[in-house]
């Protein structure tokens, strides 16, 4: 068995923007307008699945292929998508996990 175990690829980002509110001056994290390569992101039993973006700072969470993920989306990892990453395609597909 894989060391993934029972696990479902989500997409996932390797930035985000900070936007700072005009209120009260907080930095927001938001989406990038072009997000750039998606990656998948293992998620089971131990990491619950994400329902809405999960933006990560100083500890990133990481990609199958190895690269660091800052946003986690709560959408599946599409192979098929023009952006995929090649190599979490690879991965997955050899994982059976798409």
């Amino acid at each position: 068995m894989s060391s993934y175990g029972e696990t479902v690829m989500f997409s996932g980002l390797e930035f985000y923007r900070n936007v700072r509110d005009p209120v009260d001056h907080t930095l927001n994290p938001q989406l990038p307008e072009n997000p750039g390569t998606i990656h998948a992101v293992p998620r089971g039993f131990i990491a619950p699945y994400p329902t809405q973006p999960q933006f990560s700072g100083r500890f990133p969470e990481v990609a199958v292929c190895g690269a660091d993920v800052r946003v986690v989306l709560p959408l599946r990892f599409d192979a098929s998508d023009e952006d995929a990453c090649p190599s979490c395609t690879a991965k997955a597909y050899s994982l059976g996990r798409i």
